[in-house]
């Protein structure tokens, strides 16, 4: 503990998440993994992975975070700071706590804590998920409602004059299975999104080296496109001169738990929203969710209040 390390990222202007991306600004899952790949990195340097025999498999377990600034297509080179903050070793496990700050020159676009740990391959492979109560699997299990095909980018969710959902690599959705728009605890919708597996997807070669596992970022960003699908749904763009998604919502604290893997085997991720909270800000409309993804029927990821905004789609240099 008290280990640091500075980290850059000269961000091309031409990295094709650009172009996949509703909008040219970084998507939320790329920069997460700008601000928590150092964190592996670190824990590699201090040699975490010698002191247990056998090899461990590396996980992100959940953190919290508030993005402050967007990133876009000329934004030069992410600065990441990573301390390790804390370390504690038991039955073969490490769990490791790190407080990470990313700016762009002298300025501060994303700050989070985050958990990580190192874990013998008999705990990864058996691994409980989150819990599972009710409420969570009736809204799972409940009989479809919509037929939806994100993949043939329908003109609803696609056209130059809404906010756009992510497309190519980026889209992290297949099908919306289900919309109920006045359901839920407050009222105000829950959604099923589904995405199928396929065994030679790119983020599996992506990953750790011969350590095939979709990483946990994309699970977030597809509980993101499930938000923007029901913001797009309910015509929360209307009035706004050239409304654009934010990545997430700006200055809103947003956290994750992950307690589980998509691995080659799975055959489909689902992903359940619950909105919370719809509203108006003086940046434009925004709407909170639970959101929750399945593997194969196994709850394994979560985000409570997780946020999404539409603004005025000013061009960059307007921003500025």
């Amino acid at each position: 503990a008290g280990a640091k390390v500075v980290a850059e990222y000269d961000v091309p202007e031409d990295a094709w998440y650009f172009d996949d991306n509703g909008f040219r600004t970084m998507p939320f899952a790329v920069l997460l993994e700008a601000a928590l790949q150092p964190c592996g990195w670190l824990s590699s340097y201090v040699g975490s992975a010698l002191t247990e025999q056998g090899e461990l498999g590396f996980r992100n377990l959940d953190g919290e975070g508030i993005l402050l600034a967007e990133l876009h297509d000329d934004c030069g080179t992410l600065t990441t700071e990573v301390e390790l903050t804390a370390v504690s070793a038991t039955a073969g496990m490490i769990i490791e706590n790190f407080s990470v700050r990313c700016r762009l020159s002298d300025r501060e676009v994303y700050k989070l804590d985050t958990v990580f740990g190192f874990f013998p391959p008999a705990a990864l492979a058996n691994q409980a998920g989150l819990k599972n109560d009710p409420v969570h699997q009736e809204l799972l299990l409940r009989e479809s409602s919509a037929s939806i095909d994100l993949t043939t980018k329908p003109e609803a969710y696609f056209t130059a004059d809404r906010p756009q959902l992510a497309e190519g690599m980026m889209l992290m959705l297949d099908r919306i299975e289900g919309h109920w728009p006045n359901a839920g605890i407050a009222g105000l919708g829950q959604l099923r999104a589904v995405k199928d597996i396929d065994c030679s997807a790119w983020f599996f070669k992506a990953h750790f080296f011969q350590d095939p596992v979709q990483p946990g970022s994309l699970g977030l960003e597809a509980m993101l496109q499930a938000l923007q699908f029901h913001m797009l749904q309910t015509g929360m763009d209307q009035g706004i001169d050239n409304p654009r998604f934010e990545p997430i919502a700006l200055s809103r604290k947003h956290s994750w738990k992950y307690r589980g893997q998509v691995l080659p085997k799975h055959s489909r991720v689902h992903t359940t929203l619950e909105i919370t909270e719809i509203g108006r800000d003086e940046s434009g409309v925004y709407a909170l969710a639970n959101a929750s993804l399945w593997a194969d029927s196994q709850r394994i990821y979560e985000m409570a209040g997780v946020g999404m905004r539409i603004v005025a789609g000013l061009a960059y240099a307007d921003a500025q």
